[in-house]
């Protein structure tokens, strides 16, 4: 079975993407039904929001439980992800306290999804495959156990 954080972070990425790609094409112009892209926005972002909440929450359990220090590639993926959270919450205040600026979100939403993919596809995939050949190898009778990673 895949990992939860795995899945988590798979959904969490596309639905950023979609967002993203949804706002670009609405304020590239030339969007004939622009009202359904905006509407197909609110619920990938909602979508993402709820995956990046269970993630943070799995993430934060994870390591509250180590008892040893983070190496520096994760350390660098929870300071990435604690920015797609400062950054997303940023987007949301600014949406319901100051209306006015909401066209100037695109850049907080393309910050989201530039901060969003260097912290988790390279590891999200890396996950992905691991899992994957682990679960081949011992079907196939390779490997006896599977060892867990922090992140």
């Amino acid at each position: 079975m895949v990992a939860i954080n795995t899945l988590l972070a798979l959904i969490a990425m596309t639905a950023a993407a979609a967002a993203a790609a949804s706002m670009l094409y609405v304020r590239g112009g030339g969007c004939r039904n622009a009202a359904r892209w905006v509407k197909f926005h609110r619920i990938t972002g909602r979508l993402f929001a709820a995956a990046y909440a269970l993630l943070i929450l799995t993430m934060t359990q994870r390591i509250w439980m180590l008892h040893e220090r983070l190496s520096p590639r994760a350390n660098l993926h929870a300071y990435l992800g604690m920015a797609v959270l400062a950054v997303f919450a940023a987007k949301m205040f600014i949406l319901k306290r100051a209306p006015k600026l909401s066209e100037q979100l695109i850049w907080f939403g393309a910050a989201t999804f530039l901060t969003v993919f260097p912290a988790g596809w390279p590891l999200a995939a890396a996950s992905l495959l691991s899992e994957l050949s682990n679960r081949n190898a011992l079907r196939d009778g390779h490997v006896s156990h599977r060892a867990e990673s922090v992140i």
